[in-house]
């Protein structure tokens, strides 16, 4: 099995494509793309932080299926760590 994956500047609650990955800080922060996906789901990324089913704690991650006003089939959140010292590395 193959896997192939690429970047786009598409808006993520319209992209169609099988999964869609959206980051979240440990602090509770969503990227612009994680706020974007919360936003059209009716809060459901920040519901999952609420109740600590997702961390935003490094390297952590969760998949959600079939999330209501969001295009792909499935939303890979992963958490980012301190934002404070989060980089391109």
């Amino acid at each position: 099995m193959t896997v192939s994956f690429s970047i786009t500047q598409q808006s993520p609650e319209t992209n169609a494509s099988p999964c869609i990955v959206v980051g979240v800080y440990e602090n509770h922060m969503l990227t612009a793309a994680a706020a974007r996906v919360d936003e059209k789901s009716n809060g459901v990324i920040k519901r999952l932080l609420e109740s600590s089913d997702i961390t935003g704690k490094a390297a952590s991650t969760r998949v959600l299926f079939g999330v209501p006003g969001i295009a792909a089939a499935r939303v890979l959140v992963v958490g980012l760590g301190d934002e404070k010292t989060f980089d391109a590395a």
